[in-house]
């Protein structure tokens, strides 16, 4: 996946109001309830890091993070020197370790597009989670819920840039199409850009399905008025 926006990434949800504190602290708490000994994590979709650096700080966790952006594991590498952080495709990744918990959040899942390689992605993150593990993952939106032709604007100004985002966004096959509209302005000139993310539908009972596929059992939680309001899936592996 090529993208131009990984150097505003911070500053835009920053100003979007994410407040990834209070949903480290949520994660931190959703994770030793479901697993109390847990000390590792591997964050899968793990972007710049900005989890895995509060976690880690603030909640004595040891999280290691994944992700097919190499551009965004340049980041994560810097804001983390102490993790181990891969260019790896949740579909296919295979980076020779196991943890207490694995974590794939903001949606991640979306990006795999098609119900095949979702369920190739969750049994590629199941045979990284210990035989004692948990596997949480934090959906894309439903079907239902995606609107075909919703217009947003997003803006942001600190530290000397000032941006704007729209988007437009399209359904087509199951496949949710958000078109993104930059304009950066720095001291050194002003910059635009297009951008087209994609991301799969996946209903609940797709997901759920997906779980089972690979030999998990999963939950799926609301999560109401907590992370992004898209609901948590939380599975463990099934007893032999």
């Amino acid at each position: 996946m090529h993208r131009n926006s990984q150097k505003y990434y911070d500053l835009l949800y920053k100003a979007q109001g994410k407040d990834y504190q209070a949903e480290c602290a949520d994660l931190a708490a959703l994770i030793k309830e479901h697993h109390a000994a847990a000390t590792t994590v591997l964050d899968v979709g793990c972007g710049t890091a900005t989890h895995a650096r509060i976690l880690r700080d603030d909640f004595n966790l040891e999280v290691d993070g994944s992700d097919i952006d190499p551009d965004m594991i340049a980041i994560a590498r810097q804001k983390v020197p102490e993790g181990t952080f891969d260019v790896a495709d949740m579909v296919t990744m295979d980076i020779g370790r196991q943890y207490d918990a694995v974590v794939s959040m903001f949606s991640a899942i979306g990006y795999v597009k098609t119900k095949e390689r979702m369920f190739d992605a969750i049994k590629s993150m199941a045979k990284h989670v210990k035989e004692d593990g948990i596997l949480i993952v934090e959906p894309w939106l439903k079907p239902d819920v995606f609107t075909h032709g919703g217009l947003y604007m997003d803006t942001a100004n600190e530290d000397g840039i000032k941006l704007c985002r729209i988007s437009r966004n399209e359904v087509e096959n199951g496949i949710s199409r958000l078109n993104f509209h930059w304009t950066v302005g720095t001291t050194v000139g002003i910059e635009t850009f297009e951008e087209v993310l994609e991301l799969g539908l996946f209903s609940i009972e797709d997901m759920l399905e997906g779980f089972n596929a690979a030999n998990m059992q999963a939950e799926h939680f609301e999560m109401e008025n907590r992370f992004s309001n898209r609901g948590m899936y939380i599975a463990r592996h099934k007893p032999a």
